[in-house]
C-alpha cells in the first residue's frame, strides 16, 4: 500500500510512496535455473537464449508495484540471433589472429572497437523496449555517438589519468544510460554529480589502503613466526584477503546502487533507495562463501536474496502514479511495435 509523504516544495500536495515488492523464492528459482543449466549444456549453449527469457520472466513476474507486475516481452529466437552473431564475430577474430598477418589483426581490432558503441546502444535499447509495466513499454533513445563518448573516449581519459579520472567516467556513463531511458514517452534524468562518484572512489581507496596495510603487516608477522606455523597462518590471511576483496566490491556495489537509484526522476515521479552498505556487504560475503562451499549450487538463493534486499530498499514516489502512467503511456505502443523485431546482442551494460 502506498504511503503519503508531504513534499518539501509544495506542502499542499501529497506524494504517494510506493514500495517495490519482490515475491521470488530461492527454491522455486532453483528448479528453473537447474533445468536452464542442464539444457544449455546439453545443447552446447543454444538453449541459453530460452534460459535467459525464462529467468527474466521469473524475476519480472515476481516484481510488483502498486498491484501490477512487470513483464518481459523478448522471444528466445531474438536473443539467439544476437548470440550467433557474437559467436561469429569471435570466430572471425580468432581465425584472423591465428592465420592472417598482424596488420590485418590490428585493422580488425579497430573495426570491432568502432562497432562497440553500436552494440552498446542496441543492447540497451533491446533490454528496455522488451520490458513493460501496466502495458507501458520502457525505451532507450541514446545514439551511437553518445555511446562512443561514454564507453570509448571517457574510459581513455580514465586510463591516461592512471585511474584517477574513473569516477568521472562512471558519472558520464551513468548520465548517458539513465538520461536516455524512457518509460512510455517520459524521459528519465539523473541528478547525480561527478563529486558523488568521487566520494565512492575515495571511500574505496581509503578502505583498500587500510586493509592492504593490515594484510601486509600480518603476512610479515606470520612469516617470521616459523615456517610450519607460517604456512597455516598465511592461508588464513589469504582467505581473509579474499573476503576483504569481495567486501570492497560489495561496498562499491551498494554505494553505487544507492547513488544511482536515489537520483532518478521521470517528470514528477521519483525513485528512492536507502540500501545500507553494511547490510549489502554481509549479504554478498555470505552469498560468496556459500557459492564456494556448494560449488555454485547456491546461486539461485544468492540471486534471489540480493534482489529481494535491493527492491525492499527501493521505492517510487509520485503525486498520482496512475495519472502519470496514463499520461506517459498514451503514445508509447508504437515504440514497442517499431523495435519488436529487434534482436539482442547478448551484451549487458
Amino acid at each position: 500500500m502506498a504511503e503519503t509523504v508531504p513534499t518539501e516544495e509544495n506542502r499542499t500536495t501529497d506524494v504517494e510512496r510506493y514500495p517495490i515488492l519482490f515475491s521470488g523464492d530461492g527454491s522455486e528459482f532453483f528448479r528453473i535455473w537447474i533445468v536452464n543449466l542442464l539444457l544449455s549444456i546439453a545443447t552446447v549453449g543454444i538453449y541459453s537464449a530460452w534460459a535467459k527469457v525464462r529467468t527474466k520472466r521469473y524475476f519480472y513476474g515476481n516484481t510488483e508495484v502498486d498491484g501490477d507486475r512487470f513483464v518481459y516481452h523478448a522471444k528466445p529466437i531474438q536473443i539467439l540471433k544476437g548470440r550467433l552473431i557474437a559467436i561469429a564475430l569471435l570466430v572471425i577474430y580468432f581465425l584472423a589472429q591465428n592465420f592472417l598477418p598482424p596488420e590485418f589483426n590490428a585493422v580488425l581490432f579497430l573495426v570491432l572497437v568502432v562497432f562497440t558503441p553500436i552494440i552498446v546502444v542496441r543492447s540497451l535499447r533491446f533490454n528496455a523496449v522488451m520490458s513493460s509495466w501496466r502495458n507501458v513499454r520502457f525505451g532507450f533513445q541514446g545514439d551511437v555517438w553518445g555511446a562512443a563518448k561514454a564507453f570509448l573516449f571517457w574510459p581513455l581519459f580514465g586510463a591516461i589519468t592512471f585511474g584517477m579520472g574513473m569516477p568521472y567516467v562512471w558519472y558520464k556513463q551513468n548520465q548517458y544510460v539513465v538520461g536516455n531511458h524512457l518509460f512510455g514517452t517520459t524521459k528519465a534524468d539523473s541528478s547525480t554529480t561527478g563529486s558523488d562518484f568521487y566520494y565512492i572512489f575515495f571511500v574505496l581507496m581509503g578502505l583498500g589502503l587500510v586493509l592492504g596495510i593490515a594484510v601486509i603487516i600480518l603476512t610479515a608477522i606470520f612469516t617470521v613466526a616459523g615456517e610450519e606455523a607460517a604456512v597455516g597462518l598465511l592461508s588464513i590471511v589469504y582467505i581473509g584477503y579474499f573476503v576483504v576483496y569481495v567486501g570492497l566490491f560489495a561496498v562499491f556495489q551498494a554505494m553505487r546502487y544507492r547513488l544511482v537509484y536515489d537520483n532518478i526522476g521521470l517528470d514528477d515521479t521519483l525513485l528512492h533507495s536507502d540500501v545500507v552498505t553494511r547490510e549489502w556487504v554481509v549479504i554478498v560475503v555470505k552469498n560468496t562463501i556459500l557459492l564456494l562451499v556448494t560449488v555454485g549450487l547456491y546461486y539461485p538463493w544468492a540471486r534471489v536474496r540480493l534482489t529481494e534486499y535491493m527492491l525492499a530498499h527501493t521505492t517510487i514516489s509520485s503525486p498520482d502514479l496512475s495519472s502519470f502512467v496514463a499520461r506517459t503511456g498514451e503514445d508509447s505502443n508504437a515504440l514497442g511495435e517499431e523495435l519488436g523485431e529487434a534482436f539482442d546482442l547478448g551484451i549487458g551494460v
